[in-house]
């Protein structure tokens, strides 16, 4: 019998037995003996649709298991394989079996070209802790940038030397980060890049009134369909079939705990995270940077800007932080969450913010706010220290500010 006939046989008998069970207890006959017989049957048949469920969630639709060359579908353990101490270096991971061409960042990050073979497809890696919603910020986490250029206009040479090193600053900021919370994280960047460039319209947006929103800055209900448009169709250009496929077959190729996916758009726009919940794909969660912040996505007004602090506000939404510069202290714990918090952003220089108790235990690095950091307090490198040759060095122009 096949394993998509042996989960619905499952399933069927779980339910016979279940309001068999439910039946016997509510007769007239539920008394004595036939009690604890319909009560056995019960508790049988939920617990047959607990196994089959379970089962289920490690097959695909072909009935391949999960995690397996065959399926696609990622089958997270329940603690990261990479257990080493942050260090506060950002490292280069290899994405397996790609063809990447020459450019400005050569030989240490190289553009995608097409899928290589290789000998066998990987399986799926990752891991949740039962119970978050959300994926923990630990173990190997590697960064995959994606760069699409819009109005016509691709990223420049030296537009992707500064963005590689904002990446890497950001990154050396999380691992500071992790060894104050004596966490083990070690952060990444994907030695395969992505590009794309689009034209763009102009297009209508729907305006609500500030005073409606405070100082949060206006929302764009348009954001989400759009970006999985661009991605979408960024997916395309690069010879997938969709987001879910390029995610999927990229990730399958690079080993990491945790793959976050960064979206930069050559374009004015309010920076967002967008989580699989989000995107209703399961598995597809991305972070989209603009070059420029703003309410709504436009036309830039000026050259880009690769921002750190961006960077990492994003990425810490993915594994499960929430903004905090819209919330009033006295709704949490004192001493939990201050303007130096990565979430508030109350303080315009990356290396006088920090995450602090509540973050800590939103992203799994703390049970309980009332922790506190017991690890030393490294300085953070500059943005000229990240290592990247080049031109456009990101540290030396002014951060603007985000639009709340």
């Amino acid at each position: 019998m096949s394993r998509t006939l042996g989960r619905r046989a499952g399933t069927w008998v779980a339910g016979a037995s279940l309001a068999l069970g439910v039946g016997i207890v509510s007769s007239r006959l539920g008394a004595g003996v036939w009690a604890w017989l319909g009560a056995g049957a019960a508790g049988g048949g939920l617990w047959a649709l607990f196994a089959t469920f379970r089962r289920t969630s490690e097959v695909d639709s072909e009935g391949n298991a999960v995690g397996s060359a065959e399926g696609s579908v990622l089958v997270p353990s329940s603690a990261p394989r990479d257990n080493r101490p942050a260090d506060g270096e950002v490292g280069i991971v290899p994405v397996l079996g790609v063809i990447a061409g020459e450019g400005p960042l050569a030989p240490e990050f190289r553009p995608f070209e097409a899928l290589g073979p290789l000998a066998e497809e990987p399986p799926a890696r990752g891991f949740r802790v039962w119970g978050r919603r959300f994926p923990p910020l630990l173990g190997r986490v590697a960064i995959v940038s994606v760069f699409v250029g819009r109005d016509g206009q691709p990223w420049s040479d030296d537009e992707l030397v500064g963005a590689h090193r904002a990446l890497k600053r950001a990154g050396a900021w999380i691992e500071r980060e992790a060894i104050r919370w004596q966490v083990p994280v070690n952060v990444d960047l994907a030695d395969t890049y992505f590009s794309s460039v689009e034209e763009d319209a102009d297009r209508e947006v729907a305006i609500f009134r500030p005073d409606d929103w405070g100082g949060m800055g206006l929302p764009d209900p348009d954001a989400e369909a759009r970006i999985l448009g661009i991605l979408g169709r960024t997916a395309a250009a690069l010879g997938f079939a969709d987001p879910v496929d390029l995610i999927g077959r990229i990730g399958r190729r690079i080993e990491a705990d945790q793959i976050v996916w960064l979206l930069h758009v050559r374009r004015a726009g309010k920076s967002i995270a967008l989580p699989s919940d989000a995107t209703g794909i399961p598995g597809v969660a991305v972070a989209v940077c603009y070059a420029q912040e703003e309410d709504f996505e436009a036309p830039m007004s000026g050259p880009p800007f690769a921002d750190p602090i961006t960077f990492v506000h994003e990425l810490m939404h993915l594994f499960g932080a929430n903004d905090k510069y819209d919330q009033p202290r006295s709704h949490v714990p004192h001493g939990t969450v201050s303007e130096r918090d990565i979430m508030v952003l109350g303080v315009e220089a990356l290396s006088r913010l920090a995450v602090e108790p509540l973050t800590a235990v939103e992203i799994g690095w703390a049970s309980s706010p009332t922790e506190r950091p017991t690890g030393p307090v490294r300085p953070l490198r500059s943005a000229a220290d990240g290592g990247i040759r080049g031109t456009s060095p990101a540290g030396k122009k002014k951060r603007p500010r985000r639009p709340r």
